[in-house]
């Protein structure tokens, strides 16, 4: 299996991350939205990442949908999100929240061309403002996987 797009999108490196944690194999293939769009229309009409394309060529869209997947393949004692009641709920309103974040992060990089909502608006995140959220994130970005699955950003030009 193969998976489409670049570790500086947030939603591509979630995919890249889970996939390492659960030892699933993979090829990276870190072709962009901007400079290699047809190439990844064949296997996504959005020409969208993350996109995870399985042995059998079926794509899959989407990092909620891959996650999914990729849960139901390590089957339910190893999956990270409960398969039914309140604990799945619970988390999937989390996996939404930082969904949801990240659409906002990228429309902010986006807008001025840079990384990420801390480096690109670091007024609208301090960790003296959110010092939980500070500390998290940085509990995972000192975890090996979180250090392997990383990209220095490469934005398109603003000409």
């Amino acid at each position: 299996m193969f998976l489409i797009g670049q570790y500086d999108s947030p939603f591509v490196r979630r995919t890249a991350i889970a996939l390492k944690l659960y030892g699933i194999a993979f090829e990276h293939r870190p072709w962009s939205t901007f400079g290699d769009a047809d190439k990844i229309a064949p296997y996504n009409p959005l020409r969208r990442v993350p996109t995870l394309v399985l042995d059998n060529g079926e794509a899959l869209i989407e990092s909620t949908a891959i996650l999914d997947y990729l849960d139901e393949l390590v089957g339910e004692a190893r999956a990270m999100i409960a398969t039914r009641g309140p604990e799945r709920r619970k988390h999937l309103k989390i996996c939404a929240l930082a969904t949801g974040l990240g659409d906002k992060s990228v429309s902010l990089v986006y807008e001025r061309v840079l990384r990420f909502t801390g480096d690109a608006h670091p007024h609208l995140f301090t960790a003296a403002r959110h010092p939980a959220l500070a500390a998290h994130a940085a509990r995972c970005e000192a975890l090996p996987t979180f250090q392997e699955i990383m990209q220095p950003l490469a934005p398109p030009s603003g000409d």
